[in-house]
């Protein structure tokens, strides 16, 4: 027996992407899924476009009023997920293409063991090379992506494409949030993987669930605002999942990766966005003071103290960070 799966894929103007994105689901070898498309109020006839698959697919189209980013649209994906009776929950960008044993193969990897709460995918850009392979967690409190192609438990999954528990996301719920919807975008996916591991869930990568990430789709073109949201977020993360008994260990990191930045920053032009996002965290701290009391790790710090990695700032900035 098949458990179901519900695919959230959210879109803005994401179009041009969509069919191929379409035509690899429709390829797809595992049968019980349905898509549930999540529309931030497009302009460019994506709806639409859209709904001429409902002929080859289970598609259930949900309109919002405006564009709210990744958090919130996900989280009503995951709802209707919920209320709909899957067992699982995949994510998956508008600009992705799955292969057609994607679903087939998390699913298979997920139902072995009932303690793994999310799968990580083998994401590729489109020269093949791999872009993550699971998600890596680092002493400054940062994530990367991980690119060792060995099947193995991982910090995480990164939210390009990536498949969820429905019994996970229940038990690591904040209020009504899935996904951290305060985050808008970016940050999500880690500030997630870091709330299920405190919990004691796994995450495992699996190779042979393939997807090739084309890495342009909507909301790279924004570099300030992806840095805003990147170190705003970031200090919430922090904020609201580091054990009290690893601040002191994680401190000194954080200071260097700061120190460190400082010039690129100025060099780019982004001091004052940076300067604005710590400044917008440190408005809202109290509110993630009291949402750290909500998180309830089960997780004893020194194991998550395995996790963490030195960082490599001349590879991160060798990325433009």
């Amino acid at each position: 027996m098949m458990p179901k799966v519900s695919v959230v894929i959210v879109n803005w103007n994401g179009k041009k992407f969509l069919k191929d994105c379409l035509d690899s689901l429709i390829k797809q070898k595992y049968k019980n899924f349905q898509i549930i498309f999540v529309d931030n109020n497009s302009s460019d006839g994506s709806i639409e476009f859209v709904k001429e698959f409902k002929k080859y697919m289970k598609i259930k189209i949900i309109k919002l009023n405006k564009n709210y980013g990744f958090a919130k649209p996900n989280n009503i994906g995951f709802d209707y997920a919920i209320k709909t009776k899957s067992k699982y929950v995949a994510i998956l960008n508008n600009d992705t293409i799955v292969d057609k044993n994607w679903l087939t193969e998390l699913v298979k990897v997920a139902e072995s063991d009932n303690r793994i709460g999310s799968c990580a995918c083998k994401i590729l850009k489109l020269d093949g090379n791999i872009d993550s392979a699971g998600m890596l967690f680092h002493k400054n409190c940062m994530p990367s992506p991980r690119t060792e192609d060995i099947k193995e438990e991982v910090f995480g999954a990164p939210g390009a494409a990536a498949l969820y528990r429905v019994e996970m996301l229940k038990n690591i719920k904040l209020g009504n949030d899935y996904f951290d919807s305060d985050y808008k975008f970016y940050q999500e996916e880690f500030d997630l993987s870091w709330r299920a591991l405190l919990r004691g869930w796994k995450c495992i990568y699996v190779p042979s669930a393939i997807v090739t990430h084309i890495g342009s789709g909507t909301g790279r073109k924004m570099p300030n605002i992806v840095k805003y949201h990147l170190e705003r977020n970031r200090i919430w993360t922090i904020t609201k999942n580091l054990h009290k008994e690893l601040f002191y260990y994680c401190l000194p990191h954080i200071i260097l990766y700061e120190i460190i930045s400082l010039p690129f920053y100025i060099l780019r032009g982004q001091f004052f966005v940076v300067l604005k996002a710590r400044i917008d965290a440190l408005r809202k701290l109290k509110r993630f003071l009291k949402k750290r009391k909500l998180v309830q790790p089960i997780i004893p710090p020194e194991e998550i103290r395995k996790w963490m990695r030195e960082r490599n700032y001349l590879e991160l900035f060798k990325k433009n960070i």
